[in-house]
């Protein structure tokens, strides 16, 4: 949960990013509780999340937006400050090894990733910094939303009112040997309509590497995913009837239907689950987004 919430917040950021905004000189931007915000602050923070996701390098950020994210963080860590809420040091450890490691191999190798950090003016105390107050805002989120529960009639309100989402369409499931012969194709036809085994006959002829070791199977699968050629053989065969040659670009196919499953709509027995889930982290969101406002509400802010 800490570190996909640090991920939306990282991506929420570069969003803002590729937006197009203006210059300002320095000076102070905003006043926070007394506490006064200036140009450099932004700048910091730009350098840190390009250094994070350096394809943002070079594009500069919608400033009022920027100004306005980093507003909020301060009065959550202010917020979390009052109430003693911080993060164990061992898991702010913990994900600086796993962000580093991911920056080592970004930028090619330890020496690139430290003379990025450099190039950046940065130092790991910086990181280190990002990352404690980044896990303090995940903490903070996680008390506010604590209580969040979903009741079982919005789920099943939401499933009656988006039915369209849960219909699948007709399946098949199939097996195929693929060669480049038609000879080769039509012996293999008639040895496996004559009953010999057609996974052991794929596993031993067949040059689709994918599902060779398989047995030729490649599972179920609705119209739209294969060639034309192989989808109508394969939808237009009974269950357990072996056809073909059937030539397509790749070669020539012999296919055995292992099942088919109809289109239907997913109940909401199948569903519940997952609608749950979704329904959940949207009334997450929207509850921290309304702790934020209050908080904003409560505060003395000032813009120039």
């Amino acid at each position: 949960m800490k570190r996909k919430f640090i991920y939306i917040l990282s991506a929420v950021l570069a969003a803002l990013l590729i937006l197009t905004g203006c210059q300002q000189e320095t000076g102070v931007l905003a006043r926070v509780n007394g506490e006064e915000m200036g140009r450099e602050e932004l700048d910091h923070r730009l350098a840190l999340e390009t250094f994070f996701s350096p394809e943002l390098e070079g594009r500069e950020p919608e400033q009022e937006a920027l100004l306005d994210l980093l507003i909020e963080e301060k009065l959550l860590l202010a917020d979390g400050a009052n109430q003693g809420i911080a993060p164990a040091e061992d898991d702010v450890e913990e994900f600086i090894a796993i962000l580093k490691k991911q920056l080592e191999n970004l930028y090619g190798s330890e020496e690139e990733y430290e003379k990025a950090l450099a190039d950046k003016g940065l130092a790991m105390e910086d990181i280190h910094s990002y990352v404690r107050n980044q896990l303090t805002i995940v903490s903070i989120f996680e008390e506010v939303t604590a209580g969040v529960e979903v009741k079982d009639e919005d789920v099943e309100a939401f499933y009656n009112d988006n039915k369209a989402m849960f219909e699948v369409s007709e399946q098949v499931r199939a097996r195929h040997i693929l060669v480049k012969d038609q000879d080769l194709a039509e012996e293999l036809l008639e040895r496996a309509q004559a009953g010999e085994d057609f996974a052991d006959l794929a596993r031993e002829y067949s040059e689709d590497a994918v599902s060779q070791a398989a047995g030729g199977d490649l599972g179920f699968f609705p119209r739209g995913m294969m060639v034309p050629e192989f989808e109508e053989a394969a939808f237009g065969a009974g269950v357990g009837e072996i056809v073909g040659p059937v030539e397509t670009t790749y070669g020539y196919h012999i296919i055995k239907v292992e099942g088919k499953e109809p289109a239907k709509t997913l109940s909401l027995e199948e569903m519940e689950e997952n609608i749950r889930s979704y329904l959940q982290e949207e009334e997450k969101i929207r509850a921290f987004s309304t702790y934020i406002k209050e908080l904003k509400e409560k505060a003395e802010i000032e813009r120039f």
